[in-house]
C-alpha cells in the first residue's frame, strides 16, 4: 500500500525528520499565490518526469496551481496537490530502505545524488548496508553512514536515518524513501517522502484506516500492463511474462483485500496510460471475491477499451468467468496460458 506523500511526511515529521513547510489544497480550494513548490499527490511513481512537480512564483502561482489539478500523472488524476515552501537547495541526496528480495533482509541504501535521475545512478556510487532484525543497527552504524554520505551536519543525518529506520520497522514497511533529501543552508529536509506499508500487515496499523492508501504501481519498460494481487504473485506474473518474450510496463500490486472498486481504478489507470498497449490481470482470489473483482474490471472497460487477458481463480470464480465471458473477456485457469495469450 502507498501512502499520499503528505500522509508519508505526517509520520515522518511524528518521528523528527524535518520537511518543508506545506499545505495540502484539494480540488476547488483557493490559495493566496505565493512563491511555494507545488506537488501533485498521487499514488504512482515517475511523477517529477511527468510534470507532477511544478515551482511557482507570486505571479505565476494560479496558472501553475491550474495546470497541475485535473493533469493526469501515469493514469491517475490529480485531485489534490501539496504547496510547500520553497527551500534554498545546496545538495540533493537520497536515503532508502527497503527488503532485499533475494536475501529477505533490508538493506539501506544512500547515494550522494538525488532527485528525478536516481535510478540511473550506478550501482557502483550507491552505499549499500545490508542489516539484520536479530541484529538490528545501532546508532554508531548510523553515525558510520553518515560521514560516509555528508561531512556538514552528519550528526543530523545519523539521526534521520535512524527514524528512518524505526518508521521502516514500526510501520511494517516494504520501502521508506526520502528523495531527495534537501542539504539546505543550515539544515537537512526530506524534500520527498514515499512509504509503501505490507498491506498484509494493515491490521497492525488502525490509523492506516483513516487515510487513503491504494495499490502500488511500480512503472517499467515494457508494453503489457500487469494487475495482480500480492506482491509475490505480481513478481511471478512479471518474471514468467519476461521468461515467454514478452515485457511488462508496470508493476501493480492490488493486495491481498482486493475490491471491485481498487480493481476498477487500477484497470483505468493502465487504459489510459499511453505506454500500455495489452493488459494482463492475474487474480488468486483468498481473501477476496472473483465476481467482485469481475464487476470492478467491467466498468473499467465501459470507458476504454484495451487488448485484456484475465486469469482469475479462487472465491467465486465460476460467478466471476460467467460476467467476464459475458463482455467477451476470456478467462484462463493457468497462468501460463493467461500469459502465453497476452503476449500473443
Amino acid at each position: 500500500m502507498r501512502l499520499y506523500e503528505y500522509h508519508a511526511k505526517d509520520i515522518f515529521r511524528k518521528y523528527g525528520i524535518p520537511t518543508p513547510k506545506g499545505k495540502l489544497l484539494r480540488r476547488g480550494e483557493p490559495c493566496r499565490s505565493c512563491k511555494a513548490v507545488l506537488k501533485a499527490q498521487v499514488l504512482v511513481g515517475g511523477r517529477a518526469k511527468a510534470g507532477g512537480i511544478l515551482f511557482a512564483t507570486k505571479r505565476d502561482f494560479a496558472a501553475k496551481l491550474k495546470q497541475l489539478v485535473g493533469k493526469r500523472i501515469r493514469g491517475e488524476p490529480v485531485k489534490q496537490v501539496l504547496v510547500e515552501e520553497w527551500l534554498p537547495v545546496k545538495k540533493e541526496l537520497y536515503a532508502g530502505i527497503t527488503v532485499d528480495w533475494e536475501t529477505g533482509k533490508p538493506v539501506l541504501i544512500l547515494s550522494r545524488e538525488g532527485g528525478v535521475d536516481i535510478e540511473s545512478v550506478p550501482a557502483s556510487r550507491l552505499i549499500r548496508r545490508e542489516f539484520s532484525l536479530l541484529k538490528p543497527p545501532r546508532r554508531a552504524d548510523f553515525k558510520e553512514l553518515a560521514s560516509k554520505l555528508l561531512e556538514e551536519q552528519k550528526a543530523k543525518l545519523a539521526q534521520i536515518l535512524e527514524s528512518l529506520w524505526k518508521i521502516f520497522i514500526e510501520w511494517d514497511c516494504e520501502l521508506a524513501e526520502i528523495n531527495p533529501l534537501i542539504l539546505g543552508d543550515k539544515k537537512l529536509y526530506a524534500g520527498g517522502a514515499v512509504m509503501l506499508v505490507d498491506d498484509y500487515a494493515a491490521f497492525r496499523h488502525p490509523k492506516l484506516r483513516e487515510i487513503r492508501i491504494g495499490p502500488t504501481l511500480v512503472e517499467l519498460e515494457g508494453n503489457i500492463g500487469v494487475i495482480s494481487n500480492g506482491a509475490g504473485l505480481t513478481l511471478a506474473t512479471i518474471d514468467t511474462l519476461h521468461q515467454f518474450g514478452g515485457k511488462a510496463a508496470n508493476f501493480l500490486d492490488l493486495g491481498g483485500a482486493v475490491t471491485a472498486e481498487s480493481a476498477r481504478v487500477s484497470l483505468e489507470r493502465l487504459l489510459v496510460d499511453p505506454g500500455v498497449e495489452k493488459i494482463l490481470i492475474n487474480i488468486f482470489g483468498g481473501i477476496a471475491r472473483c465476481d467482485l473483482i469481475a464487476r470492478g474490471l467491467i466498468r473499467a472497460l465501459r470507458k476504454k477499451k484495451k487488448p485484456v487477458v484475465v486469469r482469475l481463480v479462487g472465491t467465486k470464480q465460476i460467478e466471476g468467468k460467467r460476467i467476464l465471458d459475458k463482455a467477451g473477456i476470456r478467462v484462463y485457469e493457468e497462468m501460463d496460458h493467461a500469459i502465453k495469450a497476452a503476449i500473443r
